[in-house]
């Protein structure tokens, strides 16, 4: 859809955009904010089947959908918009706020998973590191088996823990590309919660993306800044006010981790990872691909979440 578009954004009664409706003279859409949460997404599509496509049944002119519609609870008023891409565009960007909302659904209570993804990652040796490939071979019919990993009992033990760290229904792992690590090869602990689900479970449909972390160094970030980030994380109290037991790797890992690493992070998820270019964001909120897959391209099973109607 090329040529001049208005749009509203509909966010969450906590102020999450979920997405954007479209028109113009002919045509409506939607675009989901990749950014969304799970919940966010499904709640998006109900309310452009409830609500758009509602009002075209009834006849309603695509421009006049949008007015009628930037009324409701949670609806920005209607913008202009260069095309439909510049809209895209938007749904891509992702603020502080979503990065805030990543790391608030890490379980700073659950200790035994912290301990176990410090004690798995620290165990792990050169040997583990190395990855094998099996497969390849042809057989009688001449057909080739595809290749795949052979992962250590070390390796696949530490990538096990780091799941039960950072998966989260908070983040669409599927709808957007790995996070790329900054010049120094660090990851914001927001940036690591999304490289974290990429990797763990982006490896069932991609083989190799665990294999190409570890040679990129990408693996090793994302533990890194989670488990900086932990550390520097203020140790609840029970409700006698004793402190949590102390977090794990504290003895093991370098002082100059926690008192530099540490600040650096803290600061670096404050600071929005990408600017919009091209449009305002109407509405105010307080709420590399995967390595084993084609570049510049979500996972390939996503479905397909702009949707047009058509006027008659």
């Amino acid at each position: 859809m090329s040529g001049p578009v208005h749009y509203i954004s509909v966010a969450t009664p906590d102020g999450q955009v979920m997405g954007y409706a479209w028109g113009d003279s002919a045509d409506v859409g939607w675009v989901d904010r990749k950014a969304s949460s799970v919940d966010a997404y499904k709640a998006g599509m109900e309310w452009y089947d409830a609500n758009v496509r509602e009002a075209r049944e009834r006849g309603v002119a695509p421009l006049d959908v949008l007015g009628l519609l930037s009324r409701e609870p949670g609806v920005s008023p209607v913008t202009a918009a260069p095309d439909v891409d510049a809209i895209e565009e938007l749904a891509r960007t992702a603020t502080p706020a979503d990065d805030q909302r990543l790391v608030a659904a890490l379980d700073r209570d659950n200790a035994a998973a912290w301990q176990e993804l410090a004690d798995a990652f620290d165990a792990l040796t050169d040997e583990d590191r190395k990855v094998e490939w099996g497969g390849g071979q042809k057989d009688a019919r001449g057909v080739i088996q595809m290749p795949y990993p052979l992962y250590s009992e070390g390796l696949l033990r530490a990538v096990n823990a780091l799941r039960g760290i950072a998966v989260t229904t908070e983040y669409r792992w599927s709808a957007n590309p790995l996070p790329q690590l900054s010049p120094d090869g660090r990851l914001s602990p927001a940036d690591a919660v999304r490289a974290a689900m990429v990797l763990v479970l982006g490896e069932r449909i991609c083989d190799g993306m665990i294999d190409e972390a570890l040679q990129s160094g990408l693996l090793d970030a994302t533990v890194e800044s989670l488990r900086t980030w932990y550390e520097a994380e203020p140790a609840r109290t029970d409700a006698r006010g004793t402190p949590d037991a102390q977090p794990p790797g504290q003895g093991r890992r370098s002082p100059f981790s926690r008192f530099v690493f540490a600040p650096f992070t803290l600061i670096w998820n404050l600071v929005a990872r990408r600017k919009i270019r091209k449009l305002p964001h109407p509405a105010q909120s307080d709420a590399a691909p995967p390595l084993g897959c084609t570049a510049n391209s979500p996972m390939p099973y996503v479905p397909k979440t702009t949707t047009h109607v058509t006027h008659d």
